[in-house]
Formats: structure tokens, sequence, C-alpha cells
């Protein structure tokens, strides 16, 4: 996420790259000074509309914690035994 950042920033002259760019005051002012990123319309940010369901989400975690304890359990069994 940071790697045009990284490369570009020790560059004399800096080098803009597609995520790291300057802009000027007037750009700024032109924004009514709002430094809100999302204003930038970076097209990597995800778009908080398309997720799945919440309780869908959860259910799923739950699912995967349940089968997690289960190898768990099944490690302890196994540990016990021998």
């Amino acid at each position: 996420m940071f790697e045009d950042f990284e490369v570009n920033y020790a560059m004399n002259p800096r080098k803009e790259a597609e995520r790291f760019k300057k802009y000027t005051k007037e750009d700024i002012e032109n924004r009514d000074y709002n430094l809100d990123i999302f204003w930038l319309n970076d097209k990597s940010f995800i778009d908080y509309n398309e997720l799945s369901d919440p309780l869908d989400l959860a259910s799923e975690m739950v699912q995967q914690l349940e089968t997690a304890l289960d190898s768990v359990n099944e490690l302890v069994v196994k540990l016990r035994k021998s």
C-alpha cells in the first residue's frame, strides 16, 4: 500500500506516483480545505455498500471458530493418549 511512497519519497527531486503526489494550496482551497482522502477518488477503497450482511459474516466467523476449536480439541485428545 505504501510502496509508491517508500520508493518515491527518498528521491531528489521527489517523483509522483499513482498514490503519491503533492497538491498545491490552490488545489486544497478549491476543495474548501476538505482534506478527506475520499475526494482523491481512490479506486482501491472498499465499497461498504457491497459488503455482506453483518449477521452472515458473524455466523461464518462462528462456524470457522467452532471448526478451529474442534481441531484443537482433537489435538488435546491425541496428546492425552500419547
